[in-house]
Formats: structure tokens, C-alpha cells, sequence
């Protein structure tokens, strides 16, 4: 858990967003694709992972719980707001990126010609599956929504509760970098970052496995 130094240390900086990974869903566990679909909730170690994540920003100063309207995010994202004695608010924006025709299906559906990446670099940004988003889009989507971030007062302290997809992306966006020359790591369920708006630093924060 960051120690209350640090925290104050962040603050004083500017503001300040937390960005979460939802815990381990269903979904995950069995290796299918979820995109937009809101059916999967946590599996018990997801559970877990949410009071992790809860008990590390229980500190964090944090004003605001923002959370993607999908059941796993919002399973999420509830015990990090009770922790804080706040109310989760969420945000549409911060869903999945869409994979339309292969959401439900098996995650191997998932090749470069689909997602437009490849081991980790970008190689396509127009690439979707049918029905489903590109990059590109998903950028457009998630750069919308940071600048209203960053446009907040800075006492206002975000956490914000997302999926994998979207994070990668948030992540070039961040540090304001042309997306095709980003590379797009995978993302673990229950990560946690510490983002400086200011400078668009991405810290990201230890957890004791739950």
C-alpha cells in the first residue's frame, strides 16, 4: 500500500487520477471475450483483488469514483467507494473497447488483424472485429474523457475503475504520444496507477496479491 508520505507527496503536485483494472471476472477465468458485454461479474479471487484495491486507496485523498457502467468494473469499484465514504459515479466512456460480433466468443478470436497490435506494438488503427471499435476510435473515446479530467480543480482526486483495453490506450493518451508509435503491454486484472496530470506521469503502485 503507498504510505501516507507519498500520497501527500502526490497531492501536492497537482492533481491527481488513479487509474484501476477491474478484478478478475468470470469471464477472464474462462478465457472469453468480453468487450461491452455486461454480464460477467467476479469470480471470488476477483473479490479479493476489489478489497485489495480498496484497502491501497484507502488513503489516496480520493474525491471521486469513477467507474465504467459494466458489471465487472462497478463490482469493482463499490468496495474502493465504501472505503471512502463516497458514491460511485459512472461514465460510459470508460467501458471496454467494443468487439462486436466476437463478444461472448473464445479470447484466441483476438488476432493483429482484430485488434490492431501485435505483441504489444500497434500495427493497424482502422483494425475491429465486426460491429466492434477500432484503436483509433477507443482513442478518440478516452481522450475526450481525460480532458475533462484534467480540466477539474485540483483538489478533486479521481479513481477511476476500467478495463484493460481502454487502460492501454489511456496510456498514450496520457503521455501524449501518437497511439501508432505507443507500445500496449498487457494489463492484469486488480492494477493500480498513480497518474500525474500535470506532467502525464504514469506510476504504477505494488499490490500484495489478494
Amino acid at each position: 500500500m503507498p504510505d501516507s508520505a507519498e500520497m501527500a507527496r502526490s497531492r501536492a503536485r497537482g492533481p491527481v487520477l488513479w487509474l484501476v483494472r477491474h478484478a478478475q471476472s468470470v469471464w477472464n477465468e474462462v478465457g472469453l471475450v468480453q468487450g461491452q458485454r455486461p454480464a460477467p461479474g467476479l469470480t471470488t479471487a476477483g473479490i479479493s483483488q476489489a478489497r485489495v484495491l480498496a484497502h491501497a486507496l484507502a488513503d489516496s485523498g480520493a474525491t471521486v469514483v469513477l467507474s465504467s457502467d459494466l458489471r465487472r468494473a462497478v463490482e469493482t469499484a463499490k468496495p474502493i467507494a465504501n472505503r471512502l465514504g463516497v458514491v460511485t459515479r459512472t461514465d460510459h466512456r470508460l467501458r471496454e473497447r467494443n468487439f462486436g460480433s466476437l463478444e461472448g466468443g473464445p479470447s484466441s478470436a483476438l488476432v493483429p488483424s482484430v485488434t490492431g497490435y501485435d505483441a504489444g506494438a500497434v500495427v493497424d488503427l482502422e483494425a475491429r472485429a465486426p460491429g466492434g471499435e477500432s484503436l483509433a476510435d477507443v482513442y478518440a473515446r478516452v481522450s475526450g474523457w481525460l480532458a475533462e479530467v484534467r480540466a477539474t480543480p485540483p483538489a478533486v482526486v479521481f479513481v477511476a475503475v476500467t478495463h484493460g483495453g481502454l487502460l492501454r490506450v489511456a496510456r498514450a493518451c496520457l503521455a501524449g504520444a501518437a497511439l501508432e508509435t505507443m507500445r500496449l503491454p498487457p494489463t492484469p486484472n486488480g492494477a493500480l496507477w498513480r497518474v500525474e496530470l500535470q506532467s502525464g506521469e504514469v506510476h504504477e503502485v505494488s499490490l500484495p496479491t489478494a
